[in-house]
This record gives C-alpha cells, sequence and structure tokens, in this order.
C-alpha cells in the first residue's frame, strides 16, 4: 500500500514492532513501539515527549492498531491525516498525511 519512495516514513502505532522487520520498513522516530494502554498513569511527561516527537518528525503514513484506552495521538491524526485504508475485522487503520509542510 506504501509506494516504494515513501517507505521511509512510517510509523506504527499500539502495534508490536515487528511489523518493520516483516514488512522491510524503518520507524521515523525513536518512539516506534508505543502503546497507548501503557500509558494512561504518571506519565504525562512522557506523552507529551511521544506526541512532540510525532509533531516534529511527521511520518508520511501512520499505521494505528485500535485501542481500548485510545489513541493518544488521534487529535494529530484528525489534524494532519485520512484513513487512507481501514482494515476493520484486524482493528487497524493506515493513515496517510495530508499536508507535508
Amino acid at each position: 500500500m506504501i509506494p516504494n519512495e515513501e517507505r521511509k516514513s512510517f510509523m506504527a502505532f499500539n502495534m508490536t514492532p515487528d511489523i518493520y522487520v516483516y514488512m522491510h520498513l524503518r520507524p521515523v522516530h525513536r518512539f516506534f513501539v508505543t502503546y497507548s494502554g501503557c500509558l494512561r498513569d504518571n506519565n504525562d511527561s512522557l506523552i507529551e515527549k511521544i506526541r512532540n516527537e510525532y509533531q516534529k518528525k511527521r511520518a508520511k503514513w501512520i499505521l494505528v492498531e485500535d485501542s481500548p484506552h485510545g489513541i493518544i495521538i488521534q487529535d494529530l491524526l484528525d489534524r494532519d491525516y485520512v484513513v487512507h485504508e481501514s482494515y476493520p475485522q484486524l482493528g487497524l487503520r493506515l493513515y496517510k498525511m495530508i499536508n507535508e509542510d
């Protein structure tokens, strides 16, 4: 689904790191393994670091697995991305950046 020239601009959220290996993808930034469910209590500074990283180094593509705890970057996704493909049976959504400025 991701064009070859954009495969280096990818992030997965709420997913195991295996996806990078199996799909031969390289994550854009250091928070390449982040789970919303692990960031509920007393993690405000870490949540802020993760959100800042997603805003500074914006990936062209983000694959998100739904979480019962919500997605801590959902507002960023809603603002800067559109759902390119949805896989409801797997609980996954592939987002594509709408503006690269």
